[in-house]
């Protein structure tokens, strides 16, 4: 399989993720651009290896279940791949507004999996970011929240590493004071760093990935909320947060 194979199968399985129910050669095809034949090509190639198969009498193909057993063996501390998903899901719910859990990749935070708030909140509604998307640990509430587990040294040393990323207008200095006001409240939050109008509030989870990751749970509040709410929300967050590792211990 090439690159370019491999890079549409990643995205045909995070597609399953987003809608999920089956779909159709066509609908795939229109999602990305792809060309219909190589789409098709393709979909059959992934029912051939058992992770996907063709509804009976239907032109529509679903996952089979190889691909969640796939990951059954991850754990984050006492947290399943299932748990976690469901527990994002259900912050979402609890909190009214998008949730995203992510971890660090590099210089970046990478959105592992994104539950997009179902109903328009004050005016906005947020189709970013999706599973897969990268923001730069200093431009992001996620980043700040995963920067604060670090020493001082290693947040210093990624915030100087982080300049030619993000230009000249970035200011090391002031991810260190974020830093900091994160360790002290509990949460991070940012706005207007990737989005206009809306920003972001994060706290790490107690629960570590099966190597050892740090993992941060972020909700995507429009700015006029976040700015004169943020700590009522940090510590809803908070308290859902610690709920799930409470739940997690007693079962």
């Amino acid at each position: 399989m090439n690159v370019k194979s491999s890079v549409r199968t990643l995205q045909v399985f995070e597609y399953f993720e987003h809608v999920r129910r089956p779909i159709s050669v066509l609908e795939l095809a229109k999602e990305f651009g792809w060309p219909m034949s190589s789409t098709s090509v393709l979909l059959k190639s992934l029912c051939e290896h058992g992770y996907l198969y063709r509804v009976a009498n239907k032109a529509l193909f679903s996952p089979t279940m190889r691909l969640p057993v796939l990951g059954s063996w991850l754990q984050a501390g006492q947290a399943s791949g299932f748990e976690l998903a469901n527990f994002v899901v259900q912050v979402r719910e609890a909190l009214g507004y998008s949730a995203v859990l992510s971890m660090r990749h590099g210089l970046d935070s990478h959105y592992l999996y994104v539950r997009l708030a179902p109903l328009r909140v004050e005016g906005v509604i947020s189709q970013q970011p999706k599973p897969g998307t990268r923001r730069p640990l200093c431009r992001c509430a996620a980043g700040i929240a995963l920067l604060s587990t670090l020493a001082d040294n290693e947040v210093a040393l990624i915030a100087r590493n982080s300049i030619g990323l993000l230009g000249s207008g970035f200011d090391p200095k002031q991810t260190l004071a974020a830093v900091t006001a994160t360790r002290e409240d509990g949460y991070a939050w940012h706005f207007n760093r990737n989005q206009r109008g809306i920003g972001d509030l994060a706290i790490p989870l107690n629960e570590k990935d099966a190597f050892g990751n740090v993992l941060v749970l972020s909700i995507g509040v429009p700015l006029t909320i976040l700015e004169q709410e943020h700590a009522q929300l940090g510590q809803a967050l908070q308290a859902q947060v610690t709920a799930f590792s409470q739940r997690l211990a007693s079962s």
